[in-house]
């Protein structure tokens, strides 16, 4: 009996969830859904940048490590030059 309650409680849970990734599919706001270049995250994100050219879902975390790794990936480089 208590499987019911807990199966109508994870429904009431996710139905906002599924009710704005429903609103966002039908909008012209879909076109601005981008995954994350990070290949350890691809989460989903909104791409509202002026030119529509966002990598990251968050420029801090992944952003940033992209960035570091082809840092320090050019600076093994050089130096072996």
């Amino acid at each position: 009996m208590g499987m019911g309650r807990d199966r109508r409680g994870l429904v009431r849970a996710l139905w906002p969830i599924a009710l704005s990734a429903a609103e966002l599919l039908a909008s012209g706001d879909r076109l601005l859904v981008k995954v994350c270049r990070s290949e350890t995250c691809r989460w989903l994100f909104l791409d509202t940048s002026k030119n529509h050219s966002r990598k990251w879902c968050d420029m801090a975390i992944c952003g940033n490590r992209a960035k570091a790794s082809r840092y320090y990936s050019r600076g093994a480089r050089q130096s072996f030059a």
